[in-house]
């Protein structure tokens, strides 16, 4: 068995038997959450132009390596949950065109 310290660096419920099938399930289930994908993905950064654009200043190589490790966690989570980012990105920019007025705009 991998001492603690390496379990990051590879998959650990991989050949676990039952299990593995149950974490496989639940990765799969968070694809049937489209709010929860959606606000990984954007919590991520992951539609963010940040990783293309270099950063306005003051901004360190320590953040600019803490976001992109957001991004690429939130897109592993994606793929992991058996979807991919442009259709999740469909998704928002179409809950975006489909959102309800805000009805406390109509007051005013």
């Amino acid at each position: 068995m991998a001492a603690p310290w390496q379990w990051f660096t590879q998959a650990f419920w991989r050949n676990r038997g039952p299990d593995q099938r149950a974490v496989l399930d639940q990765w799969q289930r968070l694809g049937q959450l489209p709010l929860v994908v959606q606000d990984i993905a954007l919590r991520g950064g992951v539609f963010s132009p940040a990783h293309r654009d270099p950063p306005a200043p003051p901004v360190t190589e320590t953040e600019i390596l803490i976001h992109e490790g957001r991004r690429q966690l939130a897109l592993e989570i994606i793929k992991h949950a058996g979807l991919d980012a442009a259709s999740v990105w469909r998704s928002i920019a179409e809950a975006q065109i489909n959102r309800p007025e805000n009805p406390s705009a109509k007051r005013r």
